[in-house]
């Protein structure tokens, strides 16, 4: 089932109760701090940019230093169609998706950051792992709007990706639409 509501990602429905994924789109330059990421910066602080910031200087994983209750529960080489999930407290993952390419201000070719191959690439890895690991029982996606903001995706297209990667997939998401509250 795809839902898509008014609200903040970073306060989902249902947290504590079950496992939620929290996909976003990452560039693969290892910077953070517009766009969502400064809501996350504001709910848990410091650790999931450290270790985001850690993964593009190809840290290996058991040398990430995390704060805040933060565990690396998986990841790929950093890469566009890379994929990082941070298992944080309340049963919550934070899963940074590398599918855009700089940034918008950096960018000076015209074309869009979006890379919809890599988005592609790392949201089916994710609907993998989901499946992989039996673990993840009554496991949800809640989401926001992602790639159509920053990185200038179209977002009836990346709504389709959803539908293909995780819907057909089984996975119930619930997308974010932070524009949209009052």
């Amino acid at each position: 089932m795809l839902k898509v509501i008014p609200g903040n990602a970073t306060h989902p429905e249902g947290e504590g109760t079950h496992p939620i994924l929290i996909p976003h789109v990452c560039n693969d330059l290892g910077k953070w701090g517009a766009g969502f990421t400064k809501g996350i910066d504001i709910r848990w602080g410091d650790g999931p940019r450290e270790a985001y910031q850690s993964w593009a200087k190809g840290n290996p994983p058991e040398d990430i230093s995390l704060v805040s209750n933060i565990e690396l529960a998986y990841q790929t080489k950093f890469e566009l169609g890379g994929l990082q999930a941070l298992r944080l407290p309340n049963k919550i993952y934070l899963v940074n998706m590398i599918g855009q390419h700089r940034v918008a201000s950096s960018v000076n070719t015209g074309r869009k950051p979006i890379r919809y191959i890599a988005l592609a690439k790392a949201m089916k890895n994710l609907a993998e792992q989901v499946i992989l690991h039996d673990t993840f029982e009554n496991i949800s996606i809640h989401c926001p709007k992602f790639g159509s903001g920053l990185a200038g995706g179209n977002e009836d297209a990346i709504l389709e990706m959803i539908r293909e990667a995780w819907i057909d997939n089984d996975i119930d998401v619930t997308v974010y639409d932070f524009e949209a509250l009052p």
